[in-house]
């Protein structure tokens, strides 16, 4: 199969990351907008459009991250890819951060499971343990659970870490005597997930787009009640 003519972005978190590939011609772009999405998306979509010499017309294939991630960031992701396939008559598909980091670590030995860290608010985190199998499952468990299922499952196994989020639990884990390796310090490249949407729309289940959305923190909250009291 002939790689075909693609954008993809990912909204999930602080950093935007695109790519577009038109016609052989590469452009991928990662961009600190602290969050603030709405406002660099559609342009970046159009800079790097100009960066392949492509038009929007000429893409075949829509692919927006899906999270686990932001509310706001994954919303306003999903809507204009689904702007974007409306508006061109084509096909919008969602994969996860997960799917992106399973494809990395698809090629791992047996012995080794990769395990990226999202934090999910609440002292509550996203996990999978992967090792590059299709039917891989996505947990939100707390970093205790997470040292329980390390030690009964697979604790003859080389552990790997990965993500931003590993951070906030790294002191516990080394407490608890486990022994790892840490990639993907700040998370997958722009360059990774236009490699894993090649592969995705060859090898994926294709599905569209189904947020998962981080919860709210007790300070989130705690500001949506008060606004909603101002207002009452």
């Amino acid at each position: 199969m002939d790689k075909v003519n693609l954008l993809a972005f990912d909204t999930s978190d602080a950093y935007l990351k695109l790519a577009v590939y038109i016609d052989g011609k590469t452009s991928a772009l990662s961009v600190d907008n602290n969050s603030r999405h709405i406002e660099s998306l559609v342009p970046s979509v159009k800079k790097a459009l100009e960066e392949t010499g492509g038009s929007a017309d000429k893409i075949q294939k829509i692919l927006v991250c899906v999270g686990p991630g932001s509310f706001t960031g994954i919303r306003i992701g999903i809507s204009t890819a689904e702007a974007f396939g409306y508006s061109l008559k084509k096909e919008v598909y969602g994969f996860s951060v997960f799917d992106v980091y399973n494809y990395l670590y698809k090629n791992v030995s047996e012995d080794t499971i990769a395990i990226p860290i999202i934090d999910a608010k609440k002292n509550r985190f996203y996990c999978a343990f992967l090792n590059g199998r299709s039917n891989y499952k996505i947990f939100d468990i707390p970093k205790e659970e997470i040292i329980n299922i390390i030690l009964k499952d697979f604790g003859d196994k080389r552990i790997i870490f990965a993500g931003k989020d590993f951070k906030t639990i790294e002191a516990y884990v080394s407490s608890a005597g486990i022994r790892y390796n840490y990639s993907h310090k700040e998370s997958y490249s722009e360059f990774d997930m236009l490699d894993f949407a090649f592969y995705f729309l060859k090898e994926g289940e294709l599905k569209k787009p189904d947020p998962i959305y981080l919860r709210k923190s007790e300070a989130e909250i705690a500001l949506l009640n008060r606004n909603l009291a101002m207002k009452n």
